[in-house]
């Protein structure tokens, strides 16, 4: 099963891509699906059976994975998932907080016409995941909503910290019970909406201040979240 579901997140990649980087979505996506929960090892050599490859593409992808912040390289071990201690949790919610509002502001003074489209389109994929009451899908197009909003501030090294961030604090979020009436998908999409007219707008204070509200109450929920013992241990 979990050979056909990564299978056909490639097949439905568009347009074509290298295949590093249709692996690296595709585990990333495994991921932030909850398929390879924190701490899990990712082994290469069943990475290339899975998907028929040779072993350089999928080590490839497993660095670009590592850049991004949603595995770790163990030595003696090989690359697992990240996995966060409290302690971590802290350092990465404070650092959220101080950066990506600033992004915000940049992207709302830096946006052109030509972003317009593509910025709604990407909340739009958002709200329909929302929707759908899948959680995986609503944390792949939320993290796929910021980064383009990073793209547009057009700060590659902001965008290199954050990305090594958020992404792995995102996938740990699936901890969290998503279907519980205190966190709901449709909800949180919804409260996304104001962002993205803000940043349309130009308005980058008013862009800062929801995204506080939003990282304030998604970290509420993270730290409240219990994470059991032995889904945390699975992968060994």
């Amino acid at each position: 099963m979990q050979r056909q579901n990564l299978t056909a997140a490639i097949s439905d990649r568009e347009p074509p891509q290298s295949l590093r980087t249709q692996i690296a979505d595709a585990v990333e996506a495994a991921i932030l699906g909850g398929e390879h929960p924190p701490g899990a090892r990712l082994i290469e050599r069943e990475l290339v059976d899975r998907f028929g490859v040779s072993s350089i593409p999928v080590r490839e992808a497993l660095q670009d994975l590592e850049a991004k912040g949603l595995v770790v390289k163990v030595p003696n071990v090989g690359c697992r998932v990240v996995e966060f201690t409290k302690h971590d949790t802290e350092a990465v919610c404070e650092f959220r907080r101080t950066l990506e509002p600033l992004v915000f502001r940049w992207a709302a003074a830096r946006i052109t016409i030509e972003w317009h489209a593509p910025l709604t389109e990407q909340w739009v994929r958002f709200s329909r995941a929302a929707a759908t009451g899948n959680s995986p899908d609503f944390f792949r197009e939320d993290i796929a909503f910021h980064r383009l909003i990073w793209q547009i501030a057009g700060n590659r090294f902001a965008s290199r910290a954050l990305e090594g961030t958020i992404g792995p604090l995102l996938a740990a979020g699936l901890a969290i019970d998503s279907n519980s009436v205190s966190f709901n998908l449709q909800r949180e999409a919804r409260k996304h909406k104001p962002i993205l007219d803000a940043i349309l707008a130009g308005d980058g204070d008013r862009a800062a201040n929801l995204l506080l509200e939003i990282a304030g109450n998604f970290e509420f929920h993270f730290r409240s979240a219990a994470i059991p013992a032995p889904v945390r241990k699975r992968g060994r």
